[in-house]
């Protein structure tokens, strides 16, 4: 039997916030994971996404995003990693006046060491770190500190056993972890086909050598396609000097396949730009409703301490009020000699309830507690409000900085689109220099340049041909190491699978052959082949990704391996829910670790994990004790706290 891989995948030992203002009660919080499942349970719209998406970016600097298709594991590391991405996720979720604090770190445990990292969720935020330590200090090993990341990705490479961190970022954001996208890799051969790869090639350097050659295949095809295009250009600008020439008024409209091609690549940038444009202005003008919601109530805050102020004045002695005697006060200078420097005078009689005239007794105001209460919680609060404006103020101004950029990236897609299709081949064959005479030269050499781009198309698609047979060795030599060893693999999910949905489940890797590189997952659910994910119900094909998951990261995992679920239950049919709690249940009890968010309602799912986990296999955390609930919410928290009590009554 070939070799198998073995990874060693890191625990999650602890998660700390600091200052992550989502969370109101809790900004700076500190949660130890230490029972195989965890699951943060809490109502919609208090941040269980967020939370870990905020987990997923600590651990691999990213965060998840695959709505451009995967390539390569390379490609999408430097897609995932942008900064852009981190600052449009966290800005809409974080107040501006975090954003120089906000935090999230890590306890990493692998069998050879620990890594603390804290890493900052803007750049704004400092420079974070990590620090590697030792399993079990008492050896006398020292721990080991590092400023910034670069460090730190060659170190979970070598702790997980991998060729480089990519392969690292690939396997956590689409093999363990089941977010808010939904991304369903049972059906993404591209992914699938590199899950493959990683799980069952006979070596991690052959899974490199494959990424490169995927890798340059897609370039070959590029340049093959570009190259075809420029051949198609030459042609369209031989026929357009052709027409000038016989008078002829032919079309020279971009109307080749190849041409279309780029045209809707330079149409897809001027969408994109548009579109992230109109992100930056909606994000500005609800900038500019919260500040006029802010701004009316610090009016309207004010307005209030100053009527409630003048009740205060009110119940002073009347003969504070004269105009004589608070004119006297005002301008420190007595209203009827004209003498300077009375007006303390005057106060200190004011305080001891006596006319400032004719010294006679006047009687003492009662102090109104309740009043001097509701000024003093007014101060607090249009101290807070003016607080908040002044953030509201500085986010409008970064976000109007970054609308600026975003304006300047539209006019540079437009005007690459405008400049493609304003060209015509008399402006560049220069008529006015040379004339008539000139354009026979020209039409020679765009000849001779269509036949170069088209010599040149075909010598790409050699190559990239050529690079498709040796993929195909490696990706055979992948076929036979599955033969040998995938029944592990595949008995697992048919376990877990099988489990949930009630059915026979059946799965079967096949090489694609021909011109087609890559692997399909041959799936059939009750002797039926289910080709694609509209086969099945979206409870089944949600569950059938996960049970995929499960038995591929078990499979490669040397020890224990995590899978991270967002609110699964709330995909599910009823019917499904307790069998999916079993399968959750079934994986935690081999090993392995689930940590998840859930939706704080009765749920079959939650109560049958619970009940088969108990206390000592599940951790529940109740986000209700890091944010506030909605008044909507809050008028239902009776409905919140009965579920919870139900949960964790099978948790007994």
């Amino acid at each position: 039997m070939a070799g198998r891989l073995k990874l060693k995948l890191p625990v999650i030992e602890k998660i700390e916030f600091t200052d992550f203002e989502l969370y109101q009660k809790k900004p700076s919080s500190s949660v130890p994971v230490n029972k195989p499942v965890f699951c943060l349970i809490g109502a919609n719209g208090l941040g269980k996404s967020t939370f870990l998406n905020a987990v997923l970016y600590a651990l691999t600097g990213a965060i998840p995003v695959r709505s451009k298709g995967f390539l390569t594991m390379d490609e999408y590391a430097k897609e995932a990693t942008r900064p852009r991405y981190v600052r449009d996720y966290f800005g809409g979720r974080l107040p501006e006046a975090c954003r120089t604090r906000a935090a999230v770190s890590l306890t990493l445990r692998w069998p050879d060491g620990r890594i603390v990292l804290k890493r900052p969720i803007f750049k704004e935020g400092g420079q974070g770190g990590f620090e590697k330590r030792p399993i079990a200090p008492e050896d006398g090993k020292q721990s080991d500190k590092h400023e910034g990341f670069g460090d730190y990705k060659t170190e979970v490479a070598r702790l997980c056993g991998l060729e480089s961190f990519e392969h690292f970022l690939f396997l956590m954001h689409f093999v363990c972890v089941f977010d808010e996208d939904r991304h369903l890799l049972l059906w993404d051969q591209r992914a699938l086909s590199s899950a493959i790869m990683l799980a069952f090639g006979q070596s991690l350097s052959k899974l490199e050598e494959q990424d490169a050659l995927n890798e340059e295949i897609r370039r070959e095809d590029s340049r093959a396609r570009n190259a075809k295009f420029m051949a198609t250009k030459a042609r369209e600008q031989i026929k357009s000097i052709e027409a000038v020439l016989s008078d002829g008024d032919e079309d020279s409209s971009l109307s080749d396949a190849e041409l279309e091609v780029q045209h809707n690549r330079l149409q897809q940038e001027v969408e994109n730009a548009i579109s992230h444009l109109n992100s930056k202005d909606k994000q500005l003008r609800e900038i500019e409703g919260e500040w006029g919601t802010k701004s009316a109530a610090l009016s309207e805050a004010r307005l209030e301490y100053s009527t409630l102020f003048a009740e205060r004045s009110a119940s002073t002695p009347i003969a504070f009020h004269h105009p004589v005697i608070r004119a006297t006060i005002s301008e420190d200078k007595c209203a009827i000699c004209g003498t300077h420097g009375v007006g303390k005078q005057i106060e200190v009689v004011q305080s001891s309830n006596e006319c400032p005239l004719c010294s006679s007794s006047l009687e003492a105001p009662s102090p109104d507690e309740n009043l001097i209460e509701r000024l003093t919680a007014l101060d607090q609060r249009i101290e807070r409000l003016r607080m908040d404006l002044d953030a509201v103020i500085e986010r409008r101004s970064r976000v109007a900085s970054e609308r600026e950029s975003a304006f300047l990236a539209r006019q540079a897609a437009q005007s690459a689109l405008e400049e493609f299709l304003s060209e015509r081949p008399e402006a560049s064959w220069g008529f006015a220099e040379g004339g008539v005479s000139n354009i026979p030269k020209g039409l020679k050499e765009l000849r001779e340049q269509q036949d170069k781009f088209n010599e040149d198309a075909v010598n790409h698609r050699k190559q990239r041909n050529k690079l498709r047979k040796q993929l195909s060795v490696l990706e055979t030599n992948t076929s036979r190491q599955y033969e040998e060893v995938g029944g592990v693999f595949v008995k697992r999910f048919s376990e877990l699978a099988g489990a949930f949905i009630g059915l026979p489940i059946e799965i079967n890797l096949s090489q694609k052959t021909g011109v087609t590189t890559g692997f399909d997952v041959d799936l059939r659910m009750n002797h039926q082949v289910r080709a694609d994910d509209s086969t099945v119900s979206e409870s089944q094909r949600f569950f059938l990704d996960i049970a995929l998951r499960m038995a591929l990261v078990e499979f490669v995992a040397f020890d224990e391996a995590t899978l991270i679920v967002d609110t699964p239950e709330g995909s599910l049919d009823i019917a499904y829910e307790a069998k999916a709690g079993a399968m959750f249940s079934d994986f935690a009890s081999s090993n392995n670790r689930i940590l998840m968010t859930a939706n704080l309602r009765s749920s079959a799912l939650l109560e049958e994990l619970a009940q088969l986990q108990r206390k000592e296999g599940m951790q529940l955390v109740k986000m209700t004790e890091w944010a506030e609930l909605s008044a909507v919410q809050k008028a239902e928290e009776v409905r919140f706290e009965r579920a919870y009590k139900d949960i964790e009554r099978h948790l007994q």
